[in-house]
Order: C-alpha cells, then structure tokens, then sequence
C-alpha cells in the first residue's frame, strides 16, 4: 500500500481510530514481492485463455480492450468506420488523461487470417443488400475461447451506420461484459484464499481476491487491499455502516459516507493530507438489481486533500446486508501518474463485482 509520488520516499505509515497500528510500505525489503506481484498480474493476463476454454481450441490472443474490427478499407475510411469508431472510441469519462472505451485494430476481409482468428474480440462489418434490415449476431469460442464474436449486418451503409447508433449501449455492453467475464474467471482461478478466508470469517463478504495483492489494513468496519507495482497502485477498499434508511443511496449521501471513510482511514504520502472525492466532475450513480439484490454503482474520480497533489479513478458497488442490517461497499481505484489506467480500472471493477454477502 502505497500513495508515494516518489519512489525514493521509504515509507508511510497509517494511523487507526480505534487500531493504532502502523502500515508501513518499504520498498526495498518488498521488492521481492513487487516483481512476484508483478509476474502473478503476467500471468493472469496470459493464461485468461484457460479460464472459461473450450479443450479444443487455443486460447485467445490480443490485449483486453482490444477489438479487430474487419472490414473492406473503403468502409473503414468512410461513414460506417467513422460511425463504429464513435461508439467504441468513444473518450471515457471518469479517467483523469483521455482514453478510448476500447482500442480499434482494423483488418480486410482479405487479411483475416490465422494470425487474427484467435484474437479475444472480432467485429465483422457486413454489408447484404438482400438483408430486410440491420441486425447484430453474436458468436462465441468460435476460433479461440473465451472468445466473443460480433457481425453486424445490414442491407446499406447508411441503414447499418444508423443501426449501430441506436445500439450503441448493448453493443459497448457486450465487449465490456465479456472482458469482465475474463477477469472474474481468472480472479476465481488464481483465488488468495488466505484473504478471501479472513474477509468471510471477519466480515461476511466474498471477493475473488487474485493472488499478489496484500491486506495492508482491516479494521472492523474497513479492509484495504493493494497490489503494488514500482509505478502503480490498484486498491480494492471494503467499507461498512449500519443501514438505517434508503437515502442512504442518494449521490449526495453515497459521497458523504465514502468520503467518511476516506478521511479516517486512506491518509495522503505528507501530514494533513488524504484521499477525498473529486467533485468538480460529478460522479456518476447508477442503481440496478442482480439476483434479485439491490445494488448502487458509484464511478468517479478520487483526489488528495490537504497537501500533495495526487489522484486517480474510482468504482464501487453498495448493496445491503438485510440479515445484519448494514451496508456494505466494495470499491476499486487506480493511483498511476503517466501511465493508461483504462485497463487497471477494469481490473479492479472485475473484482467488486464478485461481491456477495455470506450468509
């Protein structure tokens, strides 16, 4: 666990309310568990292949986020590639530096060959003029696994370009659903069940927690765990209140809780300082149910109050633990000046949505 804008700063430590306990991160006598963190996040990333396969086919190639998008090269520089480009390009809104939703690779019908055949995300642009109207097919482990295959197909440029417009969310939804799916899989494989044990018996909740990160904190109604790398910070924060009435889950409240917890427990790298909510960009509430469970999603960004200049993304998932009358919130972020954080930030989210209460 670490907030330091400098690697050359040794340590922090972190001061309890009611735990006075020090948290210290010392780099060198840690470097040995940075490089096995780091080897553990390679080779989640390479073995995704394995996680939910098919026996009979090789696993996926190409990064997370990445799409082939395969298409004559006359389309691809016109109005349908500029459409599919503004959907899937489309600038996110809640990273600190400007990143795509997803990274676009196009190819020709004519180059889709072996080499591209196994990559994890491929979107075929189809024209047929014989087609009644547009429509999107989505295929699975077709030639890799877990692999996920779309076509779009319509009868015109113009009818197919409108198409993808007014199917932008399930088409963006589709891609994300699927890399979250990968992640999660992985996360369940590759399980540290030392902290997974300790945050069931402590605290009732399950997160597929991957192996290489660590518990830095855990309190009685707080855990903090990190996996650390020399340049960046992915920390998954667990946080816990009595439920006392719905509005709870109004944005203003959810901020005020969050920055609560924030203020007791995540101080900043100097004295006086700590991490607190960006509020200049309002973040983004979104409520749905799951399994017939009610949870509240909060997406924004994080920053440092007081002395220091730092900051970063943040999501978290809120549900209520009916049998013991609480809520409970599970939150991912990213500390990682200079560096993308679009595909941290999913990482982290993968795991919050393993969230489940044990009974």
């Amino acid at each position: 666990m670490s907030f330091s804008t400098c690697r050359s700063v040794n340590f922090f430590s972190v001061n309890f309310v009611h735990q006075i306990k020090p948290v210290i991160f010392l780099y060198d006598m840690k470097t040995k568990n940075i490089l096995f963190s780091l080897f553990i996040a390679i080779l989640l990333v390479h073995t995704a292949c394995n996680s939910t396969r098919d026996t009979n086919l090789p696993g996926i190639s190409g990064k997370s986020g990445e799409i082939i998008v395969v298409t004559e090269n006359h389309r691809w520089q016109d109005t349908l590639g500029k459409t599919i480009r503004s959907v899937l390009e489309e600038e996110l809104l809640y990273l600190p530096q400007a990143e795509p939703m997803f990274s676009l690779i196009h190819i020709t019908p004519a180059q889709f060959g072996k080499i591209f055949q196994t990559h994890r995300n491929i979107l075929f642009l189809k024209l047929h003029p014989d087609s009644l109207e547009p429509r999107i097919s989505v295929r699975r482990n077709v030639w890799a696994s877990p692999q996920l295959v779309m076509d779009m197909i319509g009868p015109s440029d113009t009818s197919l370009c409108r198409y993808i417009l007014e199917s932008r969310e399930q088409i963006t939804e589709r891609f994300n659903r699927s890399e979250k799916q990968r992640l999660i899989s992985n996360a369940r494989k590759y399980q540290d069940m030392e902290i997974v044990n300790t945050l069931k018996e402590k605290h009732r909740l399950s997160l597929f927690i991957p192996r290489g990160y660590s518990l830095d904190v855990d309190s009685a109604d707080f855990a903090w765990i990190s996996l650390e790398s020399p340049t960046t910070t992915q920390g998954i924060l667990i946080y816990i209140s009595p439920y006392q009435n719905p509005n709870v889950f109004t944005l203003e409240n959810m901020i005020r809780r969050r920055d609560r917890f924030l203020r007791r427990y995540v101080p900043g790298p100097l004295p006086g300082s700590r991490m607190a909510t960006e509020t200049i960009l309002a973040p983004r509430l979104t409520e749905f149910e799951d399994k017939g469970h009610y949870f509240a999603r909060l997406e924004g960004l994080w920053k440092l109050e007081g002395r220091g200049s730092m900051g970063g993304p943040f999501v978290s998932l809120s549900t209520v633990d009916e049998k013991r009358n609480r809520v409970v919130t599970a939150e991912g972020f990213v500390f990682a000046p200079g560096e993308e954080k679009r595909e941290l930030l999913r990482q982290v989210e993968a795991i919050i949505y393993t969230l489940q209460i044990v009974e």
